[in-house]
């Protein structure tokens, strides 16, 4: 299965990183406008409701890939998050979507001059859309986040 890294480093502290990431609307700052994304849903699991992204949440999303396009839905599942000392990771598992496979590993690693963010993507890519044009796709995306996570948490 093809895999996508991407990792920089803020200038933004570590607590400050993890915190942004512990609710959905860490995803809608870091999504551009264009693609109108939406949390349609959040499913907590009953024994840590409303407690952020814990292992077990759902998130179900709606975004347009093509500005003025259908809304394509996707629906996504935290398995796994941690925090020890100054480092801390998570994972979504995609349930629903327009894509056979999506795994992505967020970490997150204290320096001393900022946060180290460290995505790594296991993916397929859709049958319709070549793989090297999907990655570089990722590419985009991902340097557009940390860019737009950077301008936000510095």
């Amino acid at each position: 299965m093809p895999t996508y890294v991407h990792a920089s480093v803020l200038d933004a502290p570590f607590d400050v990183v993890w915190q942004f990431h512990a609710e959905p609307a860490g995803l809608l700052a870091l999504t551009p406008g264009m693609l109108g994304l939406e949390v349609r849903a959040v499913e907590y699991p009953e024994c840590n409701a409303g407690a952020g992204l814990s292992p077990g949440t759902d998130l179900t999303l709606a975004f347009q890939p093509v500005p003025g396009g259908p809304a394509v839905r996707w629906v996504a599942r935290i398995t796994h998050r941690s925090c020890e000392g100054r480092s801390g990771m998570f994972r979504d598992e995609l349930l629903a979507g327009p894509i056979p496979r999506w795994v992505h590993t967020h970490r997150f690693v204290d320096v001393n001059f900022g946060t180290l963010v460290y995505d790594h993507v296991s993916y397929r890519s859709p049958r319709w859309l070549p793989e090297p044009v999907f990655r570089l796709g990722l590419a985009l995306m991902f340097r557009d986040r940390h860019r737009r996570l950077q301008t936000l948490l510095a």
